[in-house]
């Protein structure tokens, strides 16, 4: 009996990864697609806003650096929380700035957690991305 692979690939969890270091991105693409995650990386928030007006699917997930050019973090969080199908896409800050200050900021514009860059091992995402998307939603 064969499967369908279209059908398997629209059950797989998309993660939408922005970070200006191309490092990054291929980091991101390879531990999460060794986890069998969809990954769609954009190199800042300017790209990944553009990447969500065009895509068919939002992403399940997301997880983005704070300081980039054109677009950092902060203002992509806002902006891409202004959008109806983004408002609730559990969204993970991943950065080497994780005092207090940035931890508040992040929450205030609207993400769901913090991740210090270095502590990212591709456990570290999935167990967050298993948090966050494993568990039903809670009612508000």
């Amino acid at each position: 009996h064969q499967e369908v692979t279209t059908e398997s690939d629209d059950n797989r969890i998309v993660v939408l990864c922005v970070d200006d270091s191309v490092m990054m991105r291929r980091t991101y693409e390879k531990r999460l697609a060794s986890l069998n995650y969809d990954v769609i990386t954009a190199e800042d928030g300017e790209a990944a806003l553009d990447y969500l007006a065009e895509a068919t699917r939002p992403p399940d997930f997301v997880f983005t650096d704070l300081e980039m050019p054109n677009m950092n973090g902060f203002d992509f969080i806002a902006n891409m929380r202004r959008l109806p199908a983004m408002a609730d896409v559990p969204t993970v800050v991943v950065s080497s700035r994780d005092g207090e200050k940035h931890r508040a900021e992040a929450r205030r514009v609207g993400a769901t957690d913090f991740m210090a860059k270095g502590s990212n091992s591709a456990e570290g995402m999935q167990a967050l991305i298993q948090r966050y998307l494993d568990t039903p939603a809670m009612a508000s």
